[in-house]
């Protein structure tokens, strides 16, 4: 049994990148180490303080109550995978002592710490504010944990419950470190040359309490070193995110979000209006985004820089039609139709869209575009292509477009109907010109774009072979549960300084509907709360079983 260090910092990276528009920078370790750190003020506390009233609705709803099942169940595992290998089956009797830990850890209020120096010396240090029944608990069921695991516990359970224990793995040489003191565990696990829990031991002996550094109104932080943790998996490479950090709190019946994120290089302002295609975006809208001077952030999206090979665009918009169709001949909906579109300004020499497909070709490859189920089209005469995809639920394509004597490029997931009678209303698009310290803003009618974003991920899980979210799960229907519970979700980036960018977010739960969808995709695979690469970087359509011809009976008679 050996830990694999370096699968869970892979994994924790690309897990940071995911959600890196969610976190902001809140301090950092002075001794290098420190990969990332959370506080939790737990469920009890959150219930009982004002501000988020439909947060709190959905989290004690009967329709939450499975998911929070499944999501203790899942954690209660995660050691097993981490030990073992993506994917495995956790032993049951690790999975029932780790259960109401889990349970704890979302009730009361925690505080952790990540620290590595290497990808073999990776720390996990924990502090755990809980009553004194449930800390018996504890240090019954972590030691007889630690055991199952083939680690020796020092002194054994045999000899009482003593406040402070150890646990060695002799395969990895990792420890486990037991302290109690007062209502506080401390608790680490890994490399025990980066442990906290022996200073935090010191402060509340002092009668001092843990340094969180975060507002006291804050429900919760989450900090991410980036800088650090790329380091750690790859020291030949260069970050341009420094640090993040996210914190968030109710605010009446919101949830209130915020933080920074820190960038090792200043941001330009090259550009300062806004150039808008109006008569492409019509009504009915249910999201609209607009960037601009952030392309040091896109580029280190995957894929991005293979399909701008001129540069990635200094400002684009993006923006959605509703997804739901009625069907006119029952009372079960159409298949859903996936209208999203984009646009973003072009000088004179890059009005062709052919750099874009040559980018998309190279970037989805020969075994894709010659598996006879994906076809590149290029229109010349139209300076356009697409993308066709069988089976035909979408159409991605690109094309060059004209608008006020500006050209651009407009991409979608389905053709346009062009229709000139349902402009947006103004107010829109103020919400974007007014602000010249904004560098990134999005809108969106939550609910629709998670019924968009479930099916459109569905959809890549059907063509791909990555199975799907269907009503066996469920995750399946909790999110039908939330489209009737959530509404408008704004989301601002705002630069503060050259290096700078301040997280601004009101919504309902904390999350826009690609990130619940995306949550929800993610809690459903057997490698959660782990992220399997491999299975990522794996994309291929699965073969098609051709039906073999029915032979003739023997001696059968054959009709003329």
């Amino acid at each position: 049994m050996k830990i694999q260090p370096l699968h869970f910092i892979k994994s924790m990276a690309t897990l940071m990148g995911l959600t890196f528009v969610l976190m902001a920078q809140a301090g950092t370790d002075r001794s290098g180490t420190l990969l990332g750190s959370w506080h939790y003020q737990g469920a009890a506390k959150i219930r009982d303080s004002e501000g988020g009233d439909t947060f709190k609705r959905i989290l004690s709803s009967e329709a939450t109550a499975p998911i929070r099942e499944l999501l203790v169940e899942k954690l209660a595992g995660a050691p097993d995978q981490l030990l073992y290998g993506l994917g495995t089956r956790a032993l049951d009797t690790r999975v029932k002592l780790m259960s109401p830990l889990i349970s704890d850890l979302i009730e009361h209020e925690s505080y952790g710490e990540i620290h590595g120096a290497a990808a073999s010396a990776i720390n996990l240090s924990l502090a755990v504010k809980l009553p004194k029944d449930r800390q018996s608990a504890w240090n019954v069921n972590l030691r007889r944990y630690a055991g199952s695991l083939g680690w020796e516990v020092n002194p054994p359970l045999s000899e009482g419950l003593t406040s402070e224990w150890d646990a060695t793995s002799h395969d990895s040489g990792f420890l486990m470190r037991y302290i109690q003191v007062e209502d506080w565990l401390l608790i680490s696990a890994g490399a025990d040359a980066l442990t906290q829990i022996l200073g935090w031991k010191g402060q509340l002996g002092d009668g001092k309490s843990i340094n969180f550094g975060e507002s006291e109104n804050s429900w919760w932080t989450l900090n991410a070193e980036i800088e650090t943790l790329q380091k750690l998996s790859d020291r030949n490479s260069k970050s341009i995110l420094k640090s993040m950090t996210l914190e968030g709190y109710g605010d009446g019946e919101f949830v209130r979000s915020g933080g920074k994120l820190v960038l090792n290089e200043a941001m330009e302002d090259s550009v300062s209006k806004w150039l808008i295609p109006t008569n492409r975006i019509q009504e009915p809208v249910i999201s609209f985004a607009a960037q601009r001077n952030i392309q040091p952030l896109l580029t280190q999206l995957p894929g991005v820089k293979k399909l701008f090979p001129q540069g990635v665009p200094q400002q684009s918009l993006v923006w959605a039609r509703p997804s739901k169709v009625k069907n006119t001949r029952s009372d079960q909906g159409a298949a859903p139709l996936f209208l999203t579109y984009a646009t973003w300004p072009v000088n004179q020499d890059e009005i062709s869209v052919n750099p874009t497909k040559n980018g998309l070709s190279e970037l989805l490859g020969e075994k894709l575009l010659n598996s006879g189920r994906m076809l590149l089209s290029s229109n010349e005469e139209l300076n356009a292509f697409s993308l066709k995809i069988k089976p035909a639920f979408v159409q991605p394509f690109v094309q060059g477009i004209e608008y006020a004597g500006q050209d651009y490029h407009m991409a979608g997931l389905t053709y346009m109907m062009m229709n000139r009678t349902n402009p947006p209303p103004p107010s829109l698009f103020a919400q974007i010109t007014k602000y010249p310290k904004l560098r990134y803003y999005h809108w969106e009618r939550t609910d629709e774009k998670l019924f968009q974003y479930r099916n459109l991920i569905n959809l890549v899980g059907f063509l791909f072979g990555k199975g799907q979210l269907v009503n066996d799960s469920p995750l399946f229907g909790w999110t039908l549960y939330l489209e009737e519970q959530l509404g408008n979700t704004v989301t601002q980036l705002l630069k503060k300084d050259a290096n700078t960018l301040e997280i601004q977010r009101k919504s309902q739960l904390g999350l826009t509907g690609f990130e619940i969808a995306l949550l929800a995709r993610w809690m459903h695979s057997e490698s959660f709360p782990w992220i399997d690469i491999q299975e990522l970087s794996q994309w291929e359509f699965p073969a098609i079983k051709t039906p073999a011809l029915k032979q003739p009976k023997p001696n059968a008679q054959i009709r003329r």
